[in-house]
């Protein structure tokens, strides 16, 4: 869901509205990666909250690399870690 690695929050709203799981891995470019993991390392709190809410999973592996958004997060190097503080303490209390 490109719309919430971009905080588009009311765009994810209006496609998880109709019906696009949360939990999906979308063809293209970021293929390998579920809305939550994009939404994480962007630093999206809003948008990880959001799909969170809508039963997204954060347990769920990448394809590529076999790591869940927690594990994407704590690779994140500066300014990263900063913008995904938030992100992973939301993620930490859904493990």
């Amino acid at each position: 869901m490109f719309a919430g690695m971009c905080g588009q929050i009311k765009a994810a709203r209006l496609q998880l509205g109709r019906g696009v799981s949360a939990n999906r891995n979308p063809p293209g470019s970021h293929w390998t990666a579920t809305a939550v993991r994009t939404a994480a390392l962007q630093g999206q709190a809003s948008v990880v909250a959001l799909l969170l809410q809508r039963a997204a999973d954060p347990t769920l592996r990448d394809f590529r690399y076999q790591s869940t958004p927690i594990g994407w997060l704590q690779g994140a190097r500066c300014p990263r870690q900063r913008l995904t503080r938030e992100v992973a303490a939301l993620l930490e209390g859904r493990r």
